[in-house]
């Protein structure tokens, strides 16, 4: 028993299915397309609040760096 292949048969379309359905098919990617681009525009700003939130809190400079304590020189062997 063979399965019909109804997507790889022909079927004769009036004009006007094909352009609802070409139209149909652009309508959907263009949707897609801006569903992406939100989602992108989402992601980059809390990326940029999360960048800004902890700049705010980093200081300016690093403290100063004092070297290694004199009790460590000292215990190093000659």
């Amino acid at each position: 028993m063979t399965r019909p292949y109804r997507f790889l048969s022909t079927v004769v379309h009036s004009s006007s299915t094909a352009v609802e359905s070409d139209f149909a098919l652009i309508l959907a990617a263009l949707l897609c397309a801006l569903v992406c681009v939100v989602g992108f525009l989402a992601v980059a700003y809390c990326t940029w609040l999360q960048r800004r939130s902890i700049a705010i809190r980093t200081p300016v400079q690093p403290p100063d760096n004092k070297g290694i304590e004199m009790k460590f020189v000292e215990a190093l062997p000659k």
